[in-house]
């Protein structure tokens, strides 16, 4: 995700570019899930929640989108990245029982 941060890029074509290779990865991972057996249907209520939380984030994250500039957004961009790093970071470490 760094390389979404190029700064000859608007805050919309950061975030278009970003949501297209999310729905083509997303997209991918469906048949690679159905031939591992993995079973949609048992996890239904699940997904509906998050589909829905999609959109709601979709619309909410449109109008912000609107009311911040690009100083401010290539900010706030940087510190969710970073955040998300060091979350990354902590779980494989907790997950190799170090913590």
């Amino acid at each position: 995700a760094p390389f979404f941060s190029r700064t000859d890029m608007a805050k919309e074509e950061i975030i278009s570019t970003k949501a297209a290779l999310q729905i083509i990865t997303h997209f991918f991972k469906i048949p690679l899930f159905l031939s591992l057996n993995f079973n949609y249907l048992k996890y239904m209520d699940l997904i509906s929640v998050m589909v829905i939380a999609a959109l709601l984030g979709t619309y909410i994250g449109i109008k912000f989108l609107d009311k911040i500039n690009d100083i401010l957004f290539r900010r706030l961009f940087k510190i969710v990245l970073f955040a998300t790093s060091l979350r990354l970071i902590y779980k494989s470490i907790d997950g190799l029982n170090f913590i």
